[in-house]
């Protein structure tokens, strides 16, 4: 008696797990968490508050060089010409001054006092600039 009041059990419980069990179809993809994450990508960061002078304790300017024959820095290099809408980071630079979106400053000093045009940077980069030396040892001058 026992074993048959177990046996219907087992056959009701097979029967009614085989009967409400059906394909799903997903219409998005699954959640990898609790929440979707389509408001982060739409939110605007929150901008610094403005720092006071006095609020300022040391500071300093640090100039880098960025080696881009380096691979880690490559990524600023290539496209060497512009592609599918890929631009090298120099070139986005120039592009930015000819708009007139940024502006560029002449490196006489390190104080940005002095703007340079578009024109002049592009004069500057075409013509080779003769530049003269004294050697140390001798006194004597030469070109390079």
């Amino acid at each position: 008696m026992k074993k048959a009041i177990f046996l219907s059990f087992v056959f009701i419980f097979i029967l009614g797990a085989r009967l409400s069990s059906h394909a799903q179809v997903l219409e998005a993809p699954p959640r990898d968490g609790i929440y979707d994450k389509s408001a982060i990508v739409q939110m605007d960061p929150i901008p610094y508050a403005p720092i006071r002078e006095a609020d300022v304790v040391w500071s300093r300017r640090i100039w880098r060089t960025i080696d881009l024959r380096e691979k880690f820095n490559q990524p600023f290099y290539y496209p060497v010409q512009p592609q599918n809408g890929w631009k090298s980071f120099v070139q986005l630079l120039l592009d930015a001054m000819k708009e007139g979106t940024i502006t560029a400053y002449s490196p006489t000093s390190d104080q940005f006092l002095y703007n340079i045009t578009y024109k002049e940077l592009m004069d500057k980069l075409q013509t080779p600039q003769k530049v003269t030396l004294k050697r140390p040892d001798t006194d004597e001058e030469y070109d390079t």
